[in-house]
């Protein structure tokens, strides 16, 4: 197209106008003049001066000849095609299966395919866990048969093709898929932050969802899709295991379960059979099993349930994991004085470790408790305790009957002398003993003047007494009123019982997220020997530790409060708070850990993950030892061993062992030495197992996930559309694509031509020549 375009001179007609004006009127009033000058001369001259005239104008104009085209821009079409095992579900219309739905949705499209290849660069894959570049011709896609591929890494493909588009111009994408994401780390992106990048980059996705969300009707699979047990318990135990079957297509049909636990030849002995049942296709039927482990050791159990008739796939029929056996038990006698808030959640968070059991004792006659009841004063309440004393009492405190003790808030008036004395004995025998505080805990329960002075890790001082039935003394405690976060000291983050978590650094920084504690025990002075745990902001002495003879002793100013930390969110943490606690006291967390154990994030893993695990070790004293040396070997299934280098991770030695691409059990076995240890002391070593199982992650839940399609692609700005809608989507694509294109501007200025100056020059000379021949010059 052309067009004509003016650029007068200076950006202004009117300047050009007005020196027009100017030139003319010169023009008209300057005459030539002269005798010589034939008939017609004048006018001659004049029609010459007017010709340069406008020549001169049409230069002051600066005409410009502008040619406009149009071209097309170049783009690029993503057609990705899943072609991963769960494609091959026969849920679409007519029984053909998803694979083969996207395949003839393709071969439909081929004429709008074949028109947009002509006006843009169109390029194919084929995708699983990564991306296969597939051949157009014509429009025509060469594509695989049928789909194979065993994981889905939907996220992780997406990311990849937008990689690839950067600095290109993209039309859209089409994404042909089921919509399900099923992979392994490190290919887990999740599709919504693909989609998010998408949508950042400026790529409109398309979707086309295949398959259907609640799966196949006629599909027969049974799966085991978890299992819950404690990962310890102790010899002759009850040991329970929990979790839930996916029954499909085997309605009203009753399945057999079986519990397959291993012996000490490492042979699996079936030792527990249930049967279950489903109503509905795809229902989630829970079980539950029970077992005694008639011995210590390391062993596996398996939930597994025998393949039924027709089934899909049998990979899925079972789940296994390992426990670890432990001789003995743990038996805890919690007495309570003044009752608060502190029982409940205590014995909730104890209750919860099957391998201990707690006996709950509180201190009362019939419905009256210690600090009496409305009406009797809280001595009456104690002399009717002591006078009419109940059985329990008589065994508390006889040899072997309690690993350890816990007194919370208890007056030493609801105990005879003897008793105290026999409680005292015990502890130097071995046992664990941890007071909580309270108004009535220490020396404000007059413990000052008992045997339990003797082994408390603070002085308790008769002065600090709490009369009975007397206002609550301010000068023995620190007051509820201003709370008391719990701050760790160097010992204390070393220590086994606030260790919850095994990093330093997160494990310190977990505790100042802990909601503070409700008031405390003034505590005078440490015992020598006893060693500080925890403190407050102002060097208040809130957790205390001390062995006396062969047991353990701590002192917790604050320690009827701690329920606070449950209420705050922090269950787990509280749990395993105080189940070390009791481990610790007992002396058990070396018989529950060992003095030197190997830790893994988890016990089951697929093939080709890599299993991360870290070495520990412990001082009889309960604390983590750090900078140690430690060697590791791996045996796998086949009986063949493997060193694994080990790296200091923040002073604990960790391993990464890559070569699991064998399904079976892998036993990890270390070896640790350091200087801390006696020279005569055997070899520190350690035993963990782990599994790789063999699971097929595109046919275990083969459901489609429409609506994630459609969710990531209005995300982008683009839409989904159904198979059959994919040629209408396309004619969508090539309106937009001839829509892009770039206008180009041609230029020829008509004012700075050579025809133009050499007209201009030739009338003036003619002009100057004829006057000059008429003598007018």
């Amino acid at each position: 197209m052309f067009r004509l375009s003016f650029y007068p001179l200076f950006g202004s007609y009117w300047l050009v106008f007005g020196l027009a004006l100017v030139i003319g009127i010169l023009l008209l009033n300057i005459k030539p003049s002269g005798e010589r000058v034939p008939r017609g001369g004048r006018t001659c001259l004049m029609v010459l001066r007017f010709i340069a005239f406008f020549l001169l104008l049409f230069g002051m104009f600066r005409p410009t000849l502008i040619y406009t085209q149009s071209l097309p821009l170049a783009s690029t079409l993503h057609i990705l095609l899943d072609q991963s095992e769960s494609m091959s579900r026969p849920d679409e219309l007519g029984g053909n299966t998803r694979f083969q739905t996207a395949k003839d949705a393709l071969l439909q499209a081929v004429p709008q395919l074949k028109r947009l290849q002509s006006q843009a660069e169109i390029k194919v894959f084929a995708f699983d866990a990564s991306l296969t570049p597939l051949e157009i011709h014509d429009g025509l896609i060469d594509a695989p048969e049928i789909p194979l591929g065993k994981e889905t890494a939907l996220g992780a493909v997406l990311d990849t093709v937008r990689q690839n588009s950067s600095g290109k111009r993209v039309l859209g994408t089409i994404l042909l898929s089921d919509g399900t994401q099923r992979t392994r780390p490190p290919r887990d992106l999740l599709p919504q932050d693909a989609a998010t990048r998408f949508r950042d980059a400026g790529i409109p996705l398309y979707s086309i969802p295949l398959g259907q969300a609640t799966g196949t009707p006629d599909v027969q699979d049974i799966a085991v899709n978890d299992i819950q047990a404690n990962d310890r318990v102790f010899v002759k135990n009850e040991f329970l295991v929990n979790g839930s079957l996916r029954i499909a297509g085997y309605r009203n049909k009753p399945v057999p379960v079986q519990l397959l636990f291993e012996d000490e030849s490492g042979t699996m002995q079936r030792v527990g059979e249930i049967e279950v049942q489903s109503r509905d296709d795809g229902q989630m039927i829970p079980f539950r099993f029970s077992h005694i482990p008639p011995q210590s050791g390391y062993f596996k159990y398996t939930v597994f349930v025998p393949p039924q008739e027709k089934e899909l796939i049998e990979t899925n029929n079972q789940q296994s994991s390992f426990v670890r056996v432990i001789d003995g038990g743990l038996t805890v006698l919690f007495i309570q004085g003044e009752r608060n808030h502190e029982q409940g959640p205590l014995m909730r968070a104890l209750n919860a470790s099957p391998d201990i059991r707690v006996d709950y004792r509180p201190i009362r006659v019939g419905k009256i408790k210690v600090g009496g009841a409305k009406g009797e004063s809280f001595q009456t309440t104690l002399e009717r305790f002591t006078r009419e004393r109940p059985s329990w009492v008589n065994d508390a405190f006889k040899p072997g009957e309690y690993h350890a003790y816990i007194l919370d808030d208890l007056d030493a008036k609801a105990f005879k002398p003897e008793e105290l004395q026999a409680l005292a004995d015990r502890v130097r025998e071995g046992a664990g003993l941890i007071m909580l505080g309270g108004f009535h805990a220490f020396a404000a329960g007059g413990y000052a003047d008992t045997p339990l002075a003797d082994i408390s890790p603070v002085e308790l001082r008769n002065v600090d007494r709490q009369p009975l039935d007397a206002p609550i003394r301010q000068d023995i405690h620190w007051s509820s009123i201003i709370p008391i976060p719990l701050i760790l000291t160097p010992e204390g983050r070393r220590h086994y019982v606030l260790r919850l978590i095994m990093n330093p650094e997160k494990n310190a920084e977990l505790w100042t997220r802990f909601p503070p504690l409700l008031g405390a025990n003034r505590f005078d002075k440490l015992k020598p020997g006893a060693v500080l745990l925890a403190t407050g902001p102002e060097n208040q002495k809130i957790l205390v530790s001390q062995l006396f003879g062969l047991g353990r002793v701590l002192a917790f100013a604050a320690g009827d409060s701690t329920y606070r930390w449950a209420l705050a969110g922090f269950v787990e943490e509280h749990k395993r708070f105080w189940r070390q606690v009791v481990l610790w006291l007992a002396k058990m967390e070396s018989v529950m850990e060992g003095d030197c154990w190997i830790t893994t994030d988890q016990v089951r893993f697929l093939p080709g993950e890599s299993v991360k695990f870290h070495v520990f070790l412990q001082s009889p004293d309960g604390n983590i030892l750090r900078n140690f040396t430690a060697t590791a070997t791996v045996t796998k299934p086949d009986g063949n061993q493997e060193q694994v280098v080990l790296v200091d991770e923040d002073g604990t030695p960790t391993g990464s062992f890559r070569s699991t691409d064998t399904a079976g059990d892998y036993t990890i076995r270390v070896e640790v030495s350091h200087e801390s240890l006696p020279p005569d002391a055997p070899t520190r070593q350690a035993t963990a197992r782990f599994m790789v199982y063999d699971r097929n992650l595109e046919l275990d839940s083969p459901v489609a996930y429409p609506q994630l399609l459609r969710n990531i692609s209005e995300l982008t700005g683009g839409r989904s559309a159904a198979p059959e809608q994919l040629g209408s989507l396309l004619d969508e694509l090539i309106k937009k694509s001839e829509e892009l294109v770039e206008k180009h501007e041609t230029k020829q200025s008509l004012f700075d031509s050579w025809g133009l100056l050499l007209a201009f020059a030739l009338i003036l000379c003619f002009e100057w020549f004829l006057r000059k021949f008429w003598g007018i010059v």
